[in-house]
């Protein structure tokens, strides 16, 4: 969702788990920075700004919905649900 030019259909409380997935998505380094005998030709994250702006998103979609800090998904489908008022929403 991060670069999705859409409003999520949901948000996930990822706060409990925030510090786990920030630290395993920064695992991968490599990924983000280039190795030093390597072709520019690779395109790369800046790994500084990524953590930057994954901290930033995630404290937004949280805000969204009243947490710390929020992990947005998009559904398209329907979705059966068993018992309306169990739904934390704002509207009902």
């Amino acid at each position: 969702m991060a670069y999705a030019a859409a409003r999520p259909t949901f948000v996930v409380d990822i706060s409990e788990q925030y510090e786990q997935r920030r630290k395993a998505i920064l695992a991968f380094a490599s990924q983000f920075r280039p190795k030093k005998d390597e072709r520019p030709s690779k395109v790369h994250l800046a790994i500084d700004r990524l953590e930057e702006e994954m901290n930033q998103l995630a404290r937004h979609y949280g805000q969204m919905v009243g947490v710390q800090y929020g992990e947005p998904f998009l559904q398209k489908e329907l979705m059966k649900v068993e018992d309306v008022v169990k739904i934390e929403v704002r509207s009902i």
